[in-house]
């Protein structure tokens, strides 16, 4: 019975214990001094996306301006949450990501102050609301620390 090690690149039969070494996935490429340069897969993925399939260039994200992004801070900061949480704080890149997906200050502000959905968030002092498909979460500190855009079901 072999067990593979994915990250030594190594085999061991766990009846014998002989241990030997096993190309899987993707090959290293070293360079001349034996240095990491890369990787090339032997066929088990990775590689480039079809011809015409990114649509990267036309994703219709919105760039938030500087201005844009202060003012956004601004038009949050001293809302109180619906739990008597007082926003006093935003992330600047927090607030670029709400700008892209199209998020009003106003939606925020509304969100948080009659959240038809209000529970615990991934740590103690962290808080979710909910209203319709946006999702906020916040910090019982203050800080507000992103929106989600939810999909519609």
């Amino acid at each position: 019975m072999d067990v593979f090690t994915p990250n030594t690149g190594q085999s061991k039969n766990l009846i014998t214990g002989e241990e030997r070494a096993e190309l899987r996935g993707r090959i290293p490429i070293r360079g001349d001094k034996g240095r990491f340069n890369g990787s090339k897969s032997d066929g088990a993925g990775g590689g480039s996306p079809k011809k015409g399939v990114d649509n990267s260039g036309g994703s219709g994200i919105i760039k938030a301006t500087p201005e844009q992004r202060k003012k956004f801070i601004k038009d949050i900061k001293g809302t109180k949450a619906a739990d008597g949480t007082v926003i006093q704080s935003m992330i600047p890149h927090n607030a670029d990501r709400m700008i892209e997906r199209g998020i009003s200050s106003d939606t925020v502000k509304d969100v948080l102050s009659n959240p038809t959905s209000t529970y615990h968030g991934n740590k103690p002092n962290r808080k979710c609301v909910q209203k319709g498909n946006i999702r906020l979460v916040y910090e019982t500190s203050g800080l507000m620390i992103t929106a989600i855009l939810l999909e519609d079901d």
